[in-house]
């Protein structure tokens, strides 16, 4: 039985670029080691145009949240042409009714940007045959990933443990 619990994990390339490296190697080594249907949140100091045709290429959903500081967070969906809908302009409670009513239906995954950490949401995902994870970016914006969970005995780790797991960008709200 494969892994089904979701998984988000981070690598941020602007150390890399602020010494005069060059990121790619890094990225696809992350990438490489990151399941199937699961993201790499990439946080860059620019849109990084050509990463992203190139992952795209190779069959990956790219969506890219601008943050403040002029930095992106491109996640990247592995093996899995899903793109991440932003809802992050949405007043509450519309974020958290977009993703109850998000329809996994022949899907190996689905992402979905958010104005913030979705505290009221996460009981609601712990009903649903979903794994899931979590991770806060610079600006308190959430990029969740869900994923239909097809055998729901496997192992699925609490949000809260997965979250703090997976998120270096930053703490939750």
């Amino acid at each position: 039985m494969s892994d089904q619990t979701a998984q988000i994990h981070a690598l941020d390339v602007r150390p890399i670029l602020a010494a005069g490296g060059e990121p790619l190697g890094d990225i696809l080594a992350a990438l490489a080691s990151v399941g199937s249907h699961n993201v790499l949140l990439i946080t860059a100091p620019f849109r990084p145009r050509p990463l992203i045709a190139l992952l795209t290429e190779k069959g990956c959903g790219v969506a890219v949240h601008a943050l403040p500081d002029g930095s992106h967070a491109v996640a990247v969906v592995k093996d899995a042409p899903v793109v991440a809908e932003d809802l992050t302009d949405l007043p509450p409670p519309e974020p958290l009714e977009a993703v109850l009513s998000a329809d996994l239906t022949g899907q190996s995954a689905a992402a979905f940007w958010l104005p913030r950490y979705p505290s009221l949401l996460v009981p609601l995902l712990a009903k649903r045959p979903l794994s899931w994870a979590i991770s806060v970016v610079e600006d308190g914006a959430a990029l969740l990933l869900l994923r239909p969970q097809t055998d729901t005995a496997a192992a699925k780790a609490p949000v809260d443990a997965q979250a703090a797991e997976d998120n270096s960008a930053g703490p939750r709200p």
